[in-house]
């Protein structure tokens, strides 16, 4: 059995068109719910803004994790190192999670502080508008 990773051109075809779908999708998503939710208020469209705002901030807590697993999944199965793909994806996987975890219990502990203080933010957003 051959342990090497044939790349072609329907390969790459095939994974740049998952990419770019990937990327545009969203957009298309977002551009037809965006006015759903500004007919039914003004406030709303500020709560999916708050929404992607944390979203999109959350990627920071990544660390560059997400890059490295590809770079070595790659660089593997460049190499036809199949059996070591499963262990790093594994090890991403529980580390990312864990992660996550982390922030939550963090985000959970602080939580009266910041609800109070995003209270006070909007409280101030809001009268302001009504001005």
């Amino acid at each position: 059995m051959e342990n090497t990773l044939q790349i072609d051109g329907r390969l790459l075809t095939n994974n740049w068109s998952m990419n770019l779908a990937g990327q545009i999708l969203p957009i298309i998503v977002a551009l037809s719910t965006i006015p759903i939710s500004y007919a039914d208020s003004d406030r709303a469209i500020r709560h999916l803004v708050i929404c992607w705002i944390f979203l999109g901030s959350s990627g920071i807590f990544d660390l560059g994790l997400g890059r490295a697993t590809t770079k070595f999944v790659a660089e593997w199965l460049g190499r036809g190192e199949k059996d070591k793909v499963p262990g790093l994806i594994w090890t991403s996987l529980l580390t990312q999670t864990a992660i996550g975890i982390g922030a939550a219990l963090v985000w959970r502990r602080d939580d009266s502080h910041w609800h109070g203080a995003a209270a006070e933010h909007f409280a101030a957003v809001y009268r302001r508008s009504a001005d």
